[in-house]
């Protein structure tokens, strides 16, 4: 007679179990890979964002620069 009275002995369950914990771990990786990856790639944006604003800034400030410079010359 089996010992879990189901039809599957305790190593028969044993193995079966470390299956399922085999596949939960390799789950659990895909899933952390897929984070790191995803994260990977948001900070790839920022910094591209970072310097789209930066040379945005600095152009504008420029032109302003330049519309002054060229206000002051006229008003003399």
């Amino acid at each position: 007679m089996k010992p879990s009275g189901k039809g599957t002995s305790v190593k028969e369950r044993a193995k079966v179990k470390t299956g399922v914990d085999e596949a939960i771990g390799k789950a659990g990786t895909s899933v952390k890979e897929g984070v790191v990856s995803s994260l990977k790639g948001i900070n790839e944006i920022e910094s591209e964002i970072v310097t789209l604003v930066r040379n945005t800034v600095s152009t504008t400030l420029r032109a302003g620069g330049s519309i002054v410079t060229e206000s002051l010359s006229v008003a003399k």
